[in-house]
């Protein structure tokens, strides 16, 4: 992951430098088939109608789950080291109906990478030995971690707001693969609670946020 944050550096300054690329720079929130983050991304756009770009993502945890299915993935990531919080992303931009002013529409791949854990609900019986009585708990458990593949395709729009700043939106779905094994319930290496080492769900990706487009050099 440190690796993969040192080539987009590299990357995003060699777009600063392209003089004739029109180089963009937004964070936006981000919500997707895994959880939410906020994304600082960077793009150039080449040739008016393809956009190349990537960034750092910043993943939030959340303790509340929206749903109430039991889900084991899905809406589930949760950062519980400093890893965990940060991952990556790439997409790919086609622009779309270019003769518009002040709106621009385009056609989109993203893909999204992250290691962490889960942060699950887990509802139980317990049972006092001397009365009894039982009482039903809600604790909070984690299994992985895990490497998070999510992928992508959809439209969005960027509307100009004032001078060079502008809004962007993104709306797509597709599937997140999660690879790896859970941590062992005992010291038998082989008493794993999720023995499949790779798993996949539909999913989404939904994006909003407030960038600034550096013009291109003469």
């Amino acid at each position: 992951m440190k690796n993969s944050i040192i080539i987009l550096s590299i990357v995003f300054a060699g777009l600063m430098q392209h003089s004739t690329a029109q180089v963009r720079v937004f964070p936006v929130f981000n919500s997707t088939g895994t959880g939410r983050s906020v994304n600082l991304l960077a793009s150039a756009q080449v040739k008016n109608r393809h956009e190349f770009g990537g960034g750092l993502r910043i993943n939030i945890n959340k303790y509340a789950h929206n749903d109430d299915q039991l889900n084991l993935y899905f809406k589930r990531m949760f950062a519980t080291k400093p890893l965990h919080y940060f991952g990556v992303e790439g997409f790919y931009h086609v622009h779309l109906l270019q003769k518009l002013q002040h709106i621009d529409f385009f056609a989109f791949y993203d893909i999204q990478v992250a290691y962490s854990t889960t942060g699950n609900r887990d509802y139980r019986h317990d049972s006092d030995p001397l009365t009894g009585e039982c009482e039903l708990s809600n604790p909070f458990i984690h299994f992985g971690p895990f490497t998070w593949i999510e992928q992508n395709i959809g439209i969005g729009f960027t509307v100009d707001i004032w001078k060079n700043f502008f809004l962007t939106q993104r709306l797509g779905g597709g599937a997140h693969f999660i690879l790896g094994y859970d941590k062992p319930f005992s010291d038998t290496k082989n008493d794993y609670i999720i023995k499949d080492p790779f798993t996949w769900e539909f999913g989404y990706v939904l994006s909003v946020g407030i960038g600034y487009r550096f013009e291109p050099k003469k």
